[in-house]
Parts: C-alpha cells; structure tokens; sequence
C-alpha cells in the first residue's frame, strides 16, 4: 500500500527523517534540474503559491507556512520552516523544518518529511542558477560573507557548478566558525580559505558574492562596494543591504517579485524599493536575457520560495517510494 493510499478503511502516510533522505543520495545535478523546472514553472505561471504567513516569537526569529501547488508536477503540499538565529550560540541548527506533500486528487496528506536538508540544498541551487545566468567566464574568487550552514552549502555547489573557482574569500563574525568552515573546504573540496579582514573586502576583491548572514546586523552593504562586473547574491533578504546599493545594481533580480516586496515593505532602513530587472525564473527559462554587458552590476535578493520546497519534496518522496525508504503510518481509520 502507498502512502497516502486508501485500503480498508485506513489511510497512511509516509515519514522520511533526514538520514534517509540523505541516504537517497542526491547529487548536485539533480537538485539544479527539478530546481530549474520548478523556475520555468513560475515564470510561466504555472503554479500557486499565496505569501508565505509567519510568526516572531522573538526578535529576528521566525515561523513561516509556506504552502504552493504546482499542477505540472502533481506536487502540492507545505513547509512549516523556523529561522532562530541565537540558536547557533547553542549548538543548534539556526533552520529546522518539516514538509508535508497532499495528494492533489483526494487531498490527504501521503508523506512527511525534514525540510532542513532540503530548505538548505534548494537555496544555493536557486543562487547557482543565477550565477549561471550572470558569471563571467572564468572567475576565479568566491565571496562569502557568513560561514556558516549555507556558506557551507554555497560553496560546495558553486564549486561544482563553477570549476574555475579556485579560492573562496571568506568573512564570518565568528573566527571558530570560521576555521571549521576553512578546514571542511580544504579536507572535502581542495579550496584554499582566505580570511577577510572585514565584509567590504569581500566585495571588492571576489567576482561573485554571497550574503548568508544569520543574525541582525545593521545594514552593511554600501553602493561603493558593488565593482563593475560583479555579481552578488543575497539570500537573507534585504536586512544586510543598504537601499543605495540597491538602487545601484545594473539589473536587480529576485525569485518572487510578490513576495519580495511584502519583505520590503517591512524593511524599515529602505524606502524606495529597487526598480525590478526580471524574476530569476524569467531569465532561466530565456524570457529574459541574463547579463548582456561585461560592466554590469548584478544584484540577486532571494527571498525563498515554497514550490521549489514541494518540486524537491515530490522527487524525493518518489524516490523513497521506488527504494523502499520510510517508514508508513496510519492516519486515519473511516
């Protein structure tokens, strides 16, 4: 019986935890794929997918519902996702979430699964289809600013995606965290870690730049610090970015216009929002050029989106179907 599959009265429901869906063995190529498609699937409209509602049980926490449809896949289903930045202080995962697929035909919920990994592997998928849309050929330097899960991330796929880099300039509040971060990429990818002195260097030395702060910080990012050609990808959504530097990029893209602005409109230091190029969707599936001149300054604010949750969340449950992964539940009795 299926989960999620009605027999005899019962429904059931198939539970995967992290270790086996990390024991379906994932590579890199196929995340960028469903990933790519569920993109295509946004810019052609394809889906639904209401603003995300959260709850702040404490300064810079969050709780959000994040629910989307995408009929193309037959995927439909919701990530309940926290973000505790003071976790990390005590050896916690700062993101912790869980995901629920329906079946789109009845209705039932067929599979709960962890949404870390895939909350985790899903954002430095989105950025590295943007770095494929706007990287100059043969940049060498990789910037990350915030060392930590996502960093983490970032770097392994932009790596793999991106050969040519060779070395990562890194920046974290934390030199602990920075010195495991440096080590993991040595012994695991063969990168060699450059510490910055602070985030600004950062930005003027590396071609492309990644953003993955985890706790309030005043706004950091400043007009002056965006070089020509450069490409730098947000994923903390607007709290590190200055409104000049916003308003300075060549081209400003994000993944969900929609929500994005919702952000924006709760971000007190900006006033003005930045003039939108195209959603990232747009530009991957050749609605829209991606970077059409050497000079151009390319801004990417990410603000997250649920139907590249439940794309990853669909494979992943069948995949788990087809090896006998998981463990069925019964859920109700009629």
């Amino acid at each position: 019986m299926e989960s999620g599959e009605m027999t005899m009265g019962n429904i059931s429901l198939r539970f995967l935890n992290q270790a086996e869906i990390l024991a379906l063995n994932l590579d890199f190529d196929s995340v960028l794929s469903v990933t790519e498609k569920a993109l295509g699937e946004h810019a052609r409209k394809a889906f639904e997918m209401p603003p995300k509602p959260g709850i702040h049980p404490s300064p810079g926490a969050f709780i959000h519902a994040m629910p989307a449809y995408l009929p193309d896949f037959r995927a439909a289903g919701l990530k309940w996702v926290s973000g505790f930045p003071e976790n990390t202080e005590k050896g916690l995962p700062m993101i912790m979430g869980l995901l629920v697929l329906n079946d789109p035909e009845t209705g039932f919920p067929i599979c709960l699964m962890d949404a870390t990994w895939i909350t985790n592997i899903r954002t430095a998928a989105v950025s590295t289809l943007a770095a494929n849309c706007f990287l100059q050929k043969n940049s060498r330097l990789l910037g990350i600013i915030g060392a930590g899960t996502q960093g983490t991330y970032h770097t392994e796929m932009l790596k793999y995606a991106f050969p040519s880099i060779q070395e990562v300039l890194a920046f974290d509040t934390s030199e602990a965290q920075l010195e495991i971060f440096r080590n993991h990429m040595q012994e695991k990818n063969k990168l060699s870690v450059i510490s910055a002195s602070d985030p600004k260097a950062v930005f003027e030395e590396s071609d492309i730049v990644i953003t993955a702060t985890s706790k309030q910080h005043a706004p950091q990012v400043s007009k002056s610090w965006l070089k020509q050609g450069g490409v730098y990808i947000g994923i903390e959504s607007f709290r590190y970015w200055r409104e000049e530097a916003l308003l300075s990029a060549d081209k400003f893209v994000t993944d969900d216009w929609t929500q994005a602005q919702s952000f924006l409109k709760n971000t007190k230091h900006i006033n003005k929002k930045p003039k939108l190029y195209a959603e990232l969707g747009e530009i991957v599936s050749g609605v829209k050029p991606g970077r059409q001149k050497t000079h151009e300054r390319i801004v990417c604010i990410f603000v997250g989106m649920a139907l590249i949750d439940i794309a990853l969340g669909h494979m992943i449950y069948n995949m788990a179907l087809e090896n006998g992964i998981g463990n069925d539940f019964m859920l109700a009795q009629f």
